[in-house]
């Protein structure tokens, strides 16, 4: 399989012209000005909803972070790392990991087994705008956004990319390397493609415990490849197709066992200004220490419509259709599951100051069908000048989750009577933006609260094995809160942030006479606190240095919050000169991740990497036009 990848990423940059063209940034606004419509609505219909978009400068430092890593760099999510290189889970809000849709160009590659995604299984290797839309939104992305969503969308400004080739290394003996570049055939046809690839020994001491043992039995590899191509029928037409394939191999870090997983994404999309089409394939593959398997395939059909009323009301209405086929060694026979939604998005700017949305989404899935699922948003400007902006808003919705097939059909346990789960989010929030001269200041304060029912939670039964059901009740409320500067110069410049998160999450219900201990106790693995801080100086003879700190509170690992891991801190530092040289351009980085060299872990027994070096190498090819 990797050869014929290499084949066919070669064969396209022989055969291929390519143009290389700047980049432009792109502006969000409410009403419709696109030329053609997005897959991903949020930034339209999303009203009163607060969203993150990640630093592109600090995703590039390595050519194949994962997800979590990112986002753990980035935003307030809290990742769950089970070691170094290994599965990652993320806890968004106080939410569980099943509680957060990841979306590619619109498409849930959330796992229809496990209900979830392995973060580790994302390697984001440049190409990606990645967005955090924080706060229950099954309204606009569908099951599993109780807790929040993360879109992941690439386009055609992925086709202006420089062929570029970059290799890094960490020293946990970790090696990676990446070749991309972006084409344009003619004025009409353009793309993109990638390779990218990972191998790691994973050497590094566990110093949680003494003496400091060298941990040397977890490695792991990847790779993967993406192709995009945008075809252009004519202005305001156009025709897409997206695929990416994802391989990763190793071997655990808790109990040493061999996981495979393999992924192939595909997607045929059509947009104008008005309607949006798009069938997408899906397969996910998963191998467990060579004696289980699991196999899905997912394909989906979409269709979206986009109405502009007059010049401050605008609606977009469509439908969905999926179909999940199963070959998995732990179910009896092969059950499908049939999907089919509708939804109508609304947005109304009703003065200069107000925008208010209303969206609806409803889903029948097989034999049954979960509730309405509602959401009404607002932003409103309070008070406006040349120099300072406050503003407020919130939103509440009414959000859902499908049972995992895990959940209906895994033998023995499944239940194929379980319940959806569901969940009422609201939140309000207030913002004040003040520039002075070369400078802009940023201030957020939010509050929010999730009221989760029928929490699925799986239980130890006595014929000895473990049984899903709807027994959790969990409310989780909190603030969030986050500040921001940048000081623009000629020669440089200086930005820096600073983020703080309060989550309470808590158990309203007992699952049984012995579990009466957990009710209003925090949830395990949820910390209370969270702070993070970024400092970012770019200088005009093209220096770059990033300092990114987090701190994580304590994390209870039992339900009774009598056990729990302690706080810790972690800094990063890096550091990056670019030279241009002729018809190319040289890229070095440097970086010291955990510089302060703590022992810690997010997981009980699953032990993190001290102080790491890395470097990173990267040539792009640009064109004399």
């Amino acid at each position: 399989m990797l050869r014929l990848l290499c084949c066919l990423f070669i064969s396209e940059l022989c055969c291929l012209p390519l143009q290389l063209v700047a980049q432009a940034d792109s502006l969000q606004a409410y009403r419709l000005q696109e030329v053609v419509i997005a897959a991903l609505p949020y930034n339209r219909y999303g009203v009163g909803l607060q969203s993150t978009t990640t630093d592109s400068l600090l995703a590039g430092f390595l050519p194949a972070q994962s997800l979590g890593d990112i986002l753990l760099q980035n935003t307030d999510a809290y990742i769950k790392a089970y070691g170094s290189g290994m599965l990652q889970s993320i806890s968004l809000r106080g939410t569980a990991a099943g509680h957060t849709a990841v979306l590619w160009n619109g498409v849930n590659i959330n796992s229809p087994t496990l209900g979830e995604a392995d973060f580790s299984t994302l390697p984001l290797a440049g190409g990606y705008q990645v967005q955090l839309i924080q706060g229950g939104s099954s309204p606009l992305a569908g099951s599993d956004a109780i807790g929040g969503a993360i879109l992941l969308e690439s386009g055609k400004q992925n086709s202006t990319l420089p062929l570029s080739i970059q290799t890094a290394y960490r020293s946990t003996q970790q090696w990676s390397a990446r070749l991309q570049t972006g084409w344009k055939a003619g004025t009409k046809l353009s793309g993109f493609s990638q390779l990218y690839g990972s191998y790691a020994k994973n050497i590094f001491e566990n110093r949680l415990i003494k003496p400091y043992q060298t941990i040397d039995y977890a490695p792991f590899h990847f790779f993967g490849t993406r192709q995009e191509f945008f075809y252009e029928i004519k202005k305001g037409q156009e025709i897409n197709f997206y695929s990416w394939y994802h391989e990763h191999d190793r071997i655990l870090l808790s109990n040493r066992a061999r996981q495979i997983d393999k992924n192939l994404r595909t997607l045929l999309q059509y947009r104008d200004h008005k309607q949006l089409a798009q069938l997408s394939f899906v397969r996910n593959f998963l191998e467990y220490n060579e004696s289980s398997q699991t196999n899905t395939h997912q394909w989906q059909a979409q269709y979206q419509y986009e109405i502009a009323w007059n010049q401050s009301l605008s609606s977009r209405a469509g439908a969905t259709a999926t179909l999940i086929q199963t070959d998995v060694d732990s179910y009896e026979g092969q059950p499908e599951r049939r999907q089919l939604e509708t939804f109508v998005f609304t947005q109304w700017e009703a003065s200069t100051r107000l925008h208010i949305a209303l969206n609806l989404r409803k889903v029948w899935v097989n034999a049954y069908a979960p509730p309405l699922s509602p959401s009404l948003g607002f932003d409103y400007l309070l008070f406006s000048t040349a120099a300072l902006d406050i503003k407020t808003g919130g939103s509440a919705s009414f959000n859902y989750k499908l049972p995992s097939l895990n959940a209906l059909y895994w033998q023995p346990g499944g239940n194929p009577d379980i319940r959806p789960e569901s969940g009422f989010y609201n939140n309000i929030y207030f913002q004040l933006r003040h520039r002075h001269h070369q400078q802009l200041w940023q201030l957020n304060i939010e509050g929010f609260r999730n009221h989760i029912n029928d929490w699925i939670l799986w239980q130890p039964t006595p014929e000895g094995y473990w049984a899903p059901d709807n027994l959790k009740e969990v409310l989780s409320w909190g603030l969030q809160t986050s500040l921001s500067h940048q000081l623009s110069t000629p020669r440089a410049t200086f930005s820096q942030q600073l983020h703080y998160t309060f989550t309470r999450a808590t158990n309203q219900k007992a699952v049984d006479a012995a579990d009466r201990t957990s009710i209003g106790k925090q949830l395990p693995y949820v910390p209370a606190h969270r702070l993070g801080g970024l400092l970012k100086w770019q200088h005009y003879r093209q220096w770059l240095v990033i300092v990114n700190g987090q701190w994580t509170g304590t994390r209870y690992t039992t339900t009774d919050n009598k056990r729990s891991l302690p706080p810790f801190w972690t800094m990063d530092v890096h550091a990056g000169k670019q030279w241009q040289i002729r018809d190319g351009q040289l890229n070095l980085q440097i970086g010291i991740l955990n510089m302060l060299d703590k022992a810690y872990e997010q997981i009980d027994n699953q032990p993190q990497p001290g102080r790491q070096y890395q470097v990173s190498l990267q040539w792009s090819f640009l064109s004399n036009k």
